[in-house]
């Protein structure tokens, strides 16, 4: 990240003409969106576990089925 910095610092260009600059502009639009979803998966509300059935006596196998 230290490049991303000073190239922005060096460059008088804008993202159309400077292709690292358009790369920068890129990733960290990329980066945004990705930490955006994570926020929204993170706020979703969690499904209910389903609650499991208790084990029943198998008389003829002699074990819980």
């Amino acid at each position: 990240m230290k490049w991303i910095e000073e190239h922005q610092k060096e460059c008088n260009l804008d993202e159309d003409t400077c292709n690292e600059c358009f790369h920068i502009g890129e990733s960290l639009w990329a980066l945004k969106e990705a930490h955006y979803e994570m926020d929204q998966k993170k706020n979703q509300p969690k499904p209910e576990p389903q609650p499991q059935p208790k084990p029943k006596w198998n008389y003829k196998l002699g074990r819980y089925m």
